[in-house]
């Protein structure tokens, strides 16, 4: 239940949506009218009586850190040494009866999304890596949300708070390939079965004898019976376009189908290409040729190959309608790569689902010696713990034991251990709606603040020394300003 004020002199960035990520971690709600006042601001030179004050610090909003403190478990990035007393949290300090945050908290949400750190000291490195383990930057907000809570209790005596209910599962399947028999193939491996006699030539055929009509890479209807067996939602991306620089994908005509398909019973999204990463026209004519298949006005979208977003596709996604991406995340390992363990927003009504892992990049950590059962287990109980989202990307195609061996394994181990810590499972437009509703069950009328019945959340109001759980709520300003 705060209200921000923005005192610099230069603003770059999209302050409205830092504060909203802001406000998600922090789990509470703004509103224009409160006495409960965050001040971000360039200088500190005048400091008011019973505020928290922000002070922007640029080199992090470019990602660059000079220095990791450590204050207990919580990290402070390019901490500010003000000869200043430290307040009872790890984060503040305490002068003129207002706080000051240590360090700038919206420019490390910003490059926390936007930007790879640049770390001026070599053992940094290993602290982001191990930081990366756990929801750190959620961690931080969370934190800050309850001394801010705090302070502002002591002096104003109100606060809103919200309790999130349960952690949630969202599997998502990247239809990267169908097929993997095809005549191009039957002719080059039966080349080399006839003159060279090779091994792999010789698989690929009992593969195929194997399979007899079958391709082992249509799997959509197995990962559906999967699905439908375990009671599970899902979400499929598909590409719109017939080849990348990797390879043959398949046809327009297959995507309908695919489409088709599944969009009777299960959210679909576009899969951008790798090429259209660097390239906004690739981005137009792939999101238009969905848009023609699917006749969706808004999508969802994730790009071929996880990176980061720039604000530049940020700002494409915006013109073209695009209402979620999940293409930001770690290719080689299960990790919170954004510091995050829920959905984020990229822009005002674009949000972003963070991939927590993926069955390559267990792949790859089992390959380096990890127990990837210990390894989800602990990445479960991080999300548990935030009441976050594990989301999680399966390639149909690595169903195939032939192909993709010891893949298999991923999918089942995780419907199993989600269900064992009762995650909500849920689809990328599911939880599209919750946030959605959060913002709009809250309203402000004739001085009066109303938040309306929230499905999803609790409402924990402290007013002076009592505390109300609702699930709706609605008061007059005057009875708290």
């Amino acid at each position: 239940m705060l209200t921000f004020e923005d005192r610099r002199k230069l603003k770059k960035e999209n302050f409205e949506t830092l504060k909203k990520n802001f406000l998600l971690g922090a789990l509470t709600f703004e509103i224009p009218f409160s006495k409960n006042r965050i001040v971000y601001t360039d200088s500190l030179d005048k400091i008011e009586e019973n505020v928290v004050y922000v002070l922007e610090d640029p080199l992090l909003y470019e990602g660059k850190i000079e220095r990791i403190d450590f204050s207990g478990d919580h990290p402070i990035f390019n901490k500010l040494n003000f000869d200043y007393i430290d307040y009872e949290s790890d984060f503040f300090y305490i002068h003129s009866n207002s706080l000051i945050l240590k360090f700038d908290i919206f420019a490390l949400i910003y490059s926390s999304i936007f930007n790879e750190f640049e770390l001026k000291k070599r053992e940094d490195f290993e602290k982001i890596k191990l930081l990366r383990k756990k929801p750190f930057l959620e961690k931080i907000l969370f934190e800050i949300g309850k001394t801010v809570r705090e302070f502002f209790l002591k002096k104003n005596g109100y606060y809103l708070e919200i309790q999130k209910r349960e952690p949630f599962l969202l599997l998502t399947f990247d239809v990267d390939r169908i097929r993997y028999f095809d005549w191009k193939k039957d002719i080059y491996y039966g080349i080399r079965k006839n003159f060279f006699k090779d091994e792999i030539s010789s698989q690929y055929f009992k593969i195929k004898k194997q399979y007899k009509t079958k391709d082992p890479w249509n799997r959509i209807d197995d990962i559906q019976r999967i699905l439908e067996e375990n009671c599970l939602k899902g979400t499929f991306y598909i590409f719109a376009k017939k080849r990348d620089i990797f390879t043959s994908r398949y046809s327009y005509k297959e995507s309908e189908k695919l489409f088709k398909k599944l969009n009777k019973k299960y959210d679909v999204g576009l899969h951008l290409s790798y090429e259209s990463f660097l390239s906004e026209e690739m981005i137009i004519n792939e999101v238009e040729r969905f848009k023609d298949i699917t006749d969706k006005e808004s999508i969802d979208v994730r790009f071929h190959f996880l990176n980061r977003l720039t604000e530049k596709q940020v700002k494409i996604f915006k013109d073209l309608n695009i209402n979620t991406d999940s293409s930001i995340g770690d290719r080689k390992n299960s990790s919170f790569f954004t510091g995050f363990a829920n959905p984020i927003f990229l822009h005002d009504n674009i949000l972003e689902f963070p991939v927590i892992s993926m069955d390559s990049a267990l792949y790859l950590e089992e390959m380096r010696g990890i127990n990837f059962t210990e390894n989800i287990d602990q990445v479960l109980r991080e999300i548990e713990d935030l009441k976050g989202v594990f989301s999680f990307i399966f390639h149909p195609s690595s169903l195939d034991e032939f192909t993709y061996e010891g893949y298999s394994k991923y999918l089942f181990e995780i419907i199993k251990l989600t269900g064992e810590k009762k995650f909500k499972s849920v689809s990328i437009d599911e939880l599209k709606k919750i946030l959605k509703r959060r913002e709009e069950k809250v309203k402000i009328e004739n001085k009066s603040f109303f938040v309306d019945s929230l499905t999803d959340y609790d409402l924990k109001f402290y007013f002076k020394d009592k505390v109300f759980v609702e699930k709706e709520l609605k008061f007059n300003f005057k009875e708290v300003i």
